[in-house]
Formats: structure tokens, C-alpha cells, sequence
């Protein structure tokens, strides 16, 4: 199996008991969008995972949540409560979408190592301050911000 589709449902990841997707050793995408809670824990061949309006808060989201997504290219994170961007992305990601949470500022180290990403939509935020060097790695790609924002550095 390649494709796993749990959206629409109460329960989120956590609900599965440890390693229950381990042997699904070909998944390539892991749709959980639209679940009430839900933390990832990282399965080392995922291209794909949409985390979309889940409700995830930065607290949430532990730190090493993505440390063993070591392939992911797209992470859909759209919709969710996050205040900032989360540390430890992976750096092989191509694909970040952060749009319509509740990030406020994009920092110095937001984006750092992150030398692949192509795509990164931060619109619908709450973004009052850019640290523009912060954006340098994803220049060379399409990413979208928000029209207004307060005060740029």
C-alpha cells in the first residue's frame, strides 16, 4: 500500500497503538487532515503527510515528531493552531504549507536547513513581523505571505 487515507475521523494517530504502520514499509502518503487530535510520529519513507485542521497546537507537536521522516517532500500543516513554525522540519521537504493558523512572526531560524523547500504558503496567519534573511532558503522558490504585516527586519 502506498496511500493511507484516515481523514474525517474522531481519533487521531495516537489512537493507533505503536508500530501498527510499520509494516506498511511502501507508504508513500499519509492523509490524517480533518481529526480532532493527532501527533505524527515519523515513518522513514513518507513523501506525503497532511496533518491539516487537526487542532495542532506547537505544544502539541513534539520536538522530535519529524526526526525520522527523513524522505518527506510535502507536509500540509494547513488550518491548524500553531503560533509558530515548528522546529525540526525535515530538511528534505520541498512542500511546507503553514496557511490559516496563528503564526504572529517568522524568526531567524524558522525556515534553517530547509535548502530544498520549492512551495511554502504562510498566508491567513497572523503575521505582524518577518526576519526577511529567514525567508533566504526558500527565495528560490514560490512561497506566499501575507499582504499586511506590521514591521519587517
Amino acid at each position: 500500500m502506498e496511500l493511507l487515507s484516515l481523514s474525517n475521523n474522531r481519533s487521531g494517530p495516537e489512537s493507533l497503538p505503536p508500530g501498527v504502520l510499520s509494516p506498511l514499509r511502501n507508504l508513500r502518503t499519509l492523509n490524517l487532515d480533518h481529526n480532532h487530535r493527532g501527533v505524527f510520529n515519523g515513518m522513514s519513507g513518507l513523501l506525503v503527510l497532511d496533518l491539516s485542521a487537526n487542532r495542532l497546537k506547537n505544544k502539541g507537536l513534539p520536538r522530535d515528531s519529524f526526526v525520522n521522516a527523513t524522505h518527506l517532500e510535502s507536509l500540509n500543516l494547513e488550518g491548524n493552531k500553531l503560533k509558530r513554525v515548528p522546529r525540526t522540519l525535515p530538511c528534505s521537504l520541498k512542500a511546507l504549507n503553514l496557511e490559516g493558523n496563528l503564526i504572529s512572526s517568522i524568526k531567524k531560524a524558522s525556515f534553517l536547513n530547509l535548502n530544498s523547500l520549492e512551495h511554502l504558503g504562510l498566508g491567513r496567519n497572523k503575521i505582524f513581523k518577518v526576519h526577511f534573511p529567514a525567508l533566504e532558503p526558500v527565495l528560490h522558490g514560490s512561497f506566499s505571505l501575507p499582504s499586511k504585516y506590521k514591521s519587517c527586519s
